[in-house]
């Protein structure tokens, strides 16, 4: 817990000066900034809104379109990036990827006209014999 608070201190703490720096430029537009780092309005707007904090090149190329010198916040984007990752892991974001798992192995059959007529003829004796349905996957591969 003690970790997560000081992580939280640690991005609060560098999005209050990402702010600090966009007010003292005399808030320029987003797409003024977003033209002059070479990313995107909603990029910069994520940054100054404490929404996220984008990879290290492009944070540093937002700072010094805001007149922020590279070699002074180095670092403190690094440190920003770290800690933002082990809260995003703390909120449990780094499972979401386990959801677009394929149950079975998709290229035996999506979009594969082919193949999809040969798993027709895997298929015809189970249906007759009313089989399991790990008996069909095992005959067509996708079990072992």
């Amino acid at each position: 817990m003690r970790q997560q608070v000081a992580d939280g201190d640690t991005t609060g703490g560098f999005y209050a000066r990402i702010r600090e720096l966009y007010e003292t430029a005399r808030r320029p537009s987003l797409r003024h900034i977003a033209a002059k780092a070479y990313c995107g309005k909603t990029t910069v707007s994520k940054l100054l809104n404490g929404q996220g904090i984008p990879e290290r090149e492009t944070t540093l190329k937002i700072i010094e379109s805001l007149g922020g010198c590279r070699e002074e916040w180095y670092v403190q984007v690094d440190e920003a990036r770290a800690a933002q990752g082990r809260i995003q892991r703390t909120k449990g974001r780094g499972l979401r990827d386990q959801h677009h798992l394929p149950l079975i192995a998709s290229t035996d059959v999506v979009g594969r006209a082919p193949a999809l007529a040969a798993t027709r003829e895997k298929i015809a004796p189970f249906k007759a014999a009313a089989t399991t349905e790990v008996e069909w996957l095992r005959s067509c591969g996708v079990v072992a």
